[in-house]
């Protein structure tokens, strides 16, 4: 228990130094420190430290579950061909954005007949939009502009797809979702719900580091999605 509690509470702090605060982030810091509290004070209540005990348990499941349907859904999609696929939005500057346009860009080369959308719209503190700046890397990369077309007006995975549907020309061909590799089941999921019948996931890989918060975040964005009808 002391130690589990301490890896929860170390790794929340550690989170919260290296990136900006969320609020899903405090339940490492309620968890953990509940976990160390009650290995250190002998006296608390039976009941508390099993609440405790069973939270705990159920993030650890949480992230395995996710972890899992994750592993599954990137196994179906590879080796799959498509001659459209979407790049999902995503933080400019931050490492997935630059791994997901890196993604993007190695399919395309190897599918020189495909063609990409970039989807996202522009944050209040982002230069442009995100699907101007995936564009613009994509053809750093060396794939031509017109192969390259954009939906720049969502703000989130659902519009990223549904805003995108209009530009694919046939929803029942294969179409690929480059997407970090925690949020492949999901995006799939949607893509799916959106009537993208034949959508599979293509990884772009991530920070092995923030693997076990960020597939934390999607088991509960799933959840969410699950009561909103969105997957």
């Amino acid at each position: 228990m002391l130690l589990i509690g301490i890896l929860f509470l170390g790794y929340g702090i550690s989170l919260c130094l290296l990136e900006r605060i969320q609020w899903y982030r405090i339940v490492w810091f309620l968890v953990g420190g509940g976990l160390l509290l009650c290995a250190v004070v002998p006296d608390i209540p039976e009941w508390i430290r099993t609440i405790f005990i069973l939270a705990a348990i159920g993030i650890l499941l949480l992230i395995t579950c996710m972890s899992i349907l994750n592993l599954f859904t990137i196994r179906n999609g590879m080796g799959k061909a498509a001659d459209v696929i979407l790049v999902l939005g995503c933080k400019i500057g931050s490492r997935g954005f630059h791994m997901r346009a890196q993604a993007a860009a190695s399919y395309l080369r190897h599918m020189p007949d495909a063609k990409v959308i970039c989807c996202g719209g522009q944050g209040s503190d982002e230069p442009c939009t995100e699907a101007e700046q995936f564009a613009r890397e994509i053809n750093e990369a060396g794939i031509e502009e017109e192969r390259i077309l954009q939906e720049g007006t969502s703000v989130s995975t659902v519009q990223n797809i549904r805003n995108s549907i209009p530009i694919i020309p046939d929803l029942n061909q294969p179409v690929g979702i480059v997407t970090s590799d925690y949020h492949v089941f999901r995006s799939v999921a949607i893509a799916k719900k959106q009537h993208l019948s034949q959508a599979f996931g293509i990884p772009s890989g991530s920070i092995w580091f923030y693997m076990p918060d960020y597939t934390f975040r999607e088991a509960l964005a799933c959840i969410k999605g699950i009561l909103k009808r969105e997957l």
